[in-house]
């Protein structure tokens, strides 16, 4: 009996640690399709102290990362420089809306930072040190807006892949490691086993 949308009801709460809340909340609607309907909100209304005015939207929660783009192309959790894991988690989070006149160009923004924020070996830095979960992160944007990481040439650099950058953070036992010159990480291998089941449902045309 407990709805699990009911937190994020609230959009100034959803949205007081910034751009990084109002990702997963939308991509907590986007996955049941979910936007509540105007006697949803009057009811939200009703049983709390969140107004109907600051309930939380999916359009609200679009306009909202829409807005903090950064003037260079992609988004960051704080500063001025784009990051690669919060620039790919926002193109997660727009995906379905690329059709959108107000969100197709700032994906096409952040696609080509994404691809010159990219290394030699095609794989990302983040907080100083290339990791797994950038990549990782940059795999799943990609195979939600439906582009092939294997294929595409701007994420391509000396013959490399995301997909081979990925691999190169593998320890032969199934887990990846976190840095690249540590051991064992279950972050890292959560999020490069999300992105290889990512990339194999974009491959076979699912949703």
């Amino acid at each position: 009996g407990y709805n699990v949308f009911a937190p994020l009801h609230d959009f100034e709460k959803v949205t007081s640690q910034g751009i990084n809340g109002a990702i997963f909340a939308l991509l907590a609607f986007n996955a049941q399709n979910y936007n509540p309907s105007v006697a949803q909100l009057n009811r939200v209304a009703s049983l709390t102290d969140v107004a109907a005015t600051t309930v939380t939207t999916r359009e609200k929660l679009v306009d909202y990362i829409v807005e903090k783009e950064l003037a260079n192309g992609g988004f960051a959790l704080s500063g001025t420089q784009a990051d690669p894991d919060i620039t790919a988690m926002a193109l997660q989070a727009l995906a379905p809306y690329k059709a959108d006149a107000d969100v197709q160009p700032v994906i096409n923004r952040a696609l080509t930072k994404l691809s010159a924020m990219q290394l030699e070996n095609a794989g990302y830095i983040s907080a100083g040190a290339e990791n797994v979960q950038s990549a990782a992160q940059v795999l799943i944007a990609l195979s939600a807006l439906e582009i092939d990481a294997a294929t595409d040439e701007r994420f391509i650099k000396n013959g490399n892949t995301i997909l081979d950058n990925i691999g190169s953070f593998a320890i032969g036992d199934g887990g990846y490691k976190h840095p690249k010159n540590g051991s064992y990480n279950l972050l890292a291998t959560q999020q490069a086993t999300q992105a290889y089941i990512a990339y194999d449902r974009f491959l076979k045309g699912l949703p």
